[in-house]
């Protein structure tokens, strides 16, 4: 069978957790206290957008890192949106990553039909603007959050949210797929702690049907993810996936500590299982 790059890389994410312990492969430290910042458009431009709080200004990027903005403005839409890049070139793969989600995101957008007319911007301007927050910055992890405005029509805007999370020791992104699949069970325990939580912080606005098909254990539902602290992962769930859209936002945060507990707990299951399904059955012999 053909050693592919795919199982390489899971081979490789393997031997990181071996290596560095479960908890560094989840886990970052913070870089400092956020402050919120918007750049690029005008003030009046920013007045239009309800931004969503957090975002590293340049005053508090960690020192070898510069903030970079990419901008546009017709007559029809303005886009204004900034991201960190490492200057080391030993960070080429996390810049690559990062410049190409902007990159992304900004063609996404200006490349949609109805600015083809820009008489359109007479029922109101087209907007797209971001802020990112660097949630993770030690030797074995860097994560960065990166949550956007738009709007592109009818009564509201919307907001949304990407991420970027980057293992140094190996040189690689690491994404919700690769992480299931060297951890095999993630998902699931992501669904289970994240359901009980936004249920409880949802209160009576719950609804259980939503809840239970935004949470579902696949790689779509749990995309956005980042590590905060050496405590806990954080999910964020985009507006209509667990909630409506006057919820704003969903968080999930969870303990690397649960999942450890969860972990082993599942190890202790799957050997009790093992265990009874190996000892065979005595019986009764008579001659």
């Amino acid at each position: 069978m053909l050693f592919s790059q795919k199982n390489g890389l899971i081979f490789v994410m393997r031997k990181f957790v071996l290596a560095f312990g479960f908890g560094l492969l989840l886990v970052g430290c913070s870089v400092s206290n956020p402050t919120n910042k918007l750049s690029s458009a005008s003030n009046e431009d920013m007045q239009q957008v309800e931004m969503p709080e957090g975002n590293v200004s340049e005053e508090t990027l960690p020192d070898g890192v510069t903030e970079e903005k990419v901008s546009d403005k017709t007559d029809a839409y303005w886009v204004s949106l900034t991201y960190p890049q490492w200057k080391d070139e030993k960070y080429n793969v996390l810049n690559t990553a990062i410049a190409t989600l902007i990159d992304t995101e900004f063609n996404g957008f200006v490349e949609q039909e109805f600015f083809l007319d820009e008489s359109s911007a007479a029922y109101g301007q087209y907007h797209l603007a971001n802020v990112y927050e660097i949630t993770a910055y030690t030797p074995n992890m860097i994560s960065v959050r990166f949550d956007f405005a738009t709007y592109t029509g009818g009564a509201h805007g919307m907001q949304y949210s990407r991420s970027v999370n980057y293992a140094l020791p190996i040189d690689k992104i690491i994404e919700i797929g690769l992480m299931e699949e060297a951890l095999p069970g993630f998902l699931n325990m992501a669904s289970n702690f994240c359901s009980v939580q936004i249920t409880q912080d949802l209160g009576e606005f719950s609804d259980k049907a939503m809840i239970a098909d935004g949470l579902a254990p696949n790689v779509q539902n749990f995309a956005t993810f980042t590590y905060v602290g050496d405590e806990a992962l954080e999910f964020t769930f985009d507006p209509y996936q667990v909630a409506p859209y006057a919820a704003g936002p969903q968080v999930c945060y969870i303990e690397l500590e649960e999942f450890r507990k969860a972990r082993e707990a599942q190890a202790q299951n799957a050997e009790q299982n093992t265990t009874e399904t190996s000892v065979p059955m005595e019986e009764d012999v008579t001659e």
